[in-house]
Formats: C-alpha cells, sequence, structure tokens
C-alpha cells in the first residue's frame, strides 16, 4: 500500500524518502450484496499507517504497517453510535480478530518500473494470520502515489458477514486505495 515510496530504485539511490503519514490514505470500501442488500449499507474504512519502512537501491524493499484497532469506519449515512457499532464488529472475531492479529502489514521486495513509468509493487500481505501475494500497480500524480488493489476476505481466513440467511451479506472482494505523499512533496 503506502509502497510507492520505494521509488526510485536500481542505480537512482538517493537519500531514503519517507512518508507523510498525515497526507497518507489508504481506504478499503466494503460492498454489500444479496437480495435483499438494499436494507445494508456499504462501508468506508480509513487505515492509518502505523509505520513504514522504506529501502531504495539495487535491491529495494518496502514494509508498511496498519494497526487493526487503529481502523475507523467513515461511513457519512451513518450515525456515530452505528459506525461504532460496525467498527465492534469489523475487530471482533468474526472478521479481523485484533486481539489476536494486532497489525497488518505489507512487505514488498519487488520494485519494477513498467514502461508507461508506472510501478509494480510485489509482496506479501499479512492479515488476520495469513500471508498472501499482492500485487499493486502504482502511478504517480501530482505528487502523490495513487494506487488500487482488490483483495478477497476469504484468502484470508476471514469469512464475509451474512444476514437473514445470505440475503444480506458483505460482498468478498474488498477494493483497497492508496493514496500516499512523500514528506516535501
Amino acid at each position: 500500500m503506502v509502497l510507492a515510496a520505494a521509488i526510485p530504485i536500481g542505480d537512482e539511490v538517493r537519500e531514503e524518502p519517507s512518508i507523510d503519514r498525515a497526507r497518507s490514505t489508504v481506504t478499503i470500501r466494503v460492498s454489500k450484496a444479496g437480495a435483499l442488500s438494499g436494507l445494508a449499507h456499504e462501508h468506508i474504512v480509513s487505515a492509518p499507517i502505523a509505520s513504514a519502512r522504506l529501502q531504495q537501491g539495487p535491491s529495494p524493499e518496502v514494509e508498511v504497517v496498519f494497526e487493526t484497532r487503529s481502523l475507523e469506519v467513515l461511513d457519512p449515512g451513518l450515525s456515530a453510535s452505528d459506525r461504532a457499532r460496525v467498527r465492534e464488529v469489523m475487530e471482533g472475531a468474526q472478521v479481523l480478530d485484533a486481539t489476536r492479529y494486532p497489525q497488518i502489514v505489507f512487505h514488498a521486495t519487488d520494485v519494477r518500473r513498467q514502461e508507461d513509468g508506472r510501478y509494480t509493487l510485489t509482496g506479501t500481505l499479512s492479515l488476520h494470520g495469513r500471508d498472501r501475494p499482492l500485487r499493486l500497480d502504482v502511478a504517480l500524480h501530482e505528487g502523490r502515489w495513487h494506487g488500487s488493489a482488490i483483495l478477497i476476505q476469504s484468502d484470508f481466513g476471514i469469512e464475509p458477514i451474512r444476514f437473514a440467511g445470505g440475503l444480506v451479506r458483505v460482498r468478498d472482494a474488498v477494493e483497497v486505495e492508496v493514496n500516499v505523499a512523500l514528506e516535501g512533496s
């Protein structure tokens, strides 16, 4: 996710950049499905960056850490108490199980510049006690690195929430959007 900060790479060794955590965002969009999905809400979750380690040079690496309990439900259409209930379910044993798995970590060990100027970061996402490969394509636009990826919850052992016998449910695929600013940009 914040991965794009490992740029530039290869022979272009410069001072190690730092992520401006206050101006960087990672947003998770959780969609609904099912015959009665009109009765449910789609969720927007903000994932503040807890820490990031960036290494440039011939073997670039990026590691970004999120604290599971720091995820914030932003749903503008919900009351504060409803957002708190969504967050409680999200942090609970049925979804993220924040007590057992307090961190979400992305570690990219393959950073490649594409011919079109975009970058592809490939590594491992550790979520809910499972490690799965993740590829993120990012591009620079107006001084920020932007990218997105689709995560499948069940790949990480998370069974999407279901209500009313499955007539209302959370989609297994969630979209992760990355918008990262480097300090001084």
